[in-house]
């Protein structure tokens, strides 16, 4: 895949190994991030993603779990026309204050293909089979 480094310290995105979904997404500044406070962090990198393909930024679970620190929007989407650089909203949910260096890896991105259907308004769904309820209707 294509990739452009466009600040200074960027780095390319990697995978701690070959046969991992996500590939780690690199901090280029040092940045103290406050308790329940967020910081933007821009990656100064760029990708040229295939058509038919989304890059999904999620967080690295280590950092959620152990610090309290994701992405403020949990998921972001990086469309495959996209071009700009990639940065991540970086959140703080813990009671204390979290130290970025750079080079830290901050969150990750998994490639994935998409489906884009035509949306249709119908009087009716297929129903054969079907389950309702949702939010836990399907038991623990």
């Amino acid at each position: 895949m294509n990739v452009r480094l466009t600040l200074e310290n960027a780095k390319l995105p990697k995978r701690t190994n070959p046969t991992d979904a996500g590939a780690d997404l690199f901090s280029p500044v040092r940045v103290q991030i406050p308790p329940h406070e967020s910081v933007f962090i821009d990656l100064g990198v760029q990708m040229e993603l295939q058509e038919g393909t989304v890059g999904l930024v999620f967080a690295r679970s280590g950092l959620g779990s152990k610090y309290g620190i994701r992405p403020r929007n949990c998921v972001g989407v990086i469309d495959a026309k996209y071009r700009d650089n990639i940065g991540v909203m970086v959140e703080n949910a813990s009671e204390n204050f979290y130290e970025i260096e750079i080079g830290d890896r901050i969150a990750q991105i998994v490639i994935v293909p998409i489906l884009t259907p035509d949306f249709q308004n119908v009087d009716e769904l297929d129903i054969e089979d079907a389950r309702n309820g949702g939010f836990g209707k399907s038991g623990k």
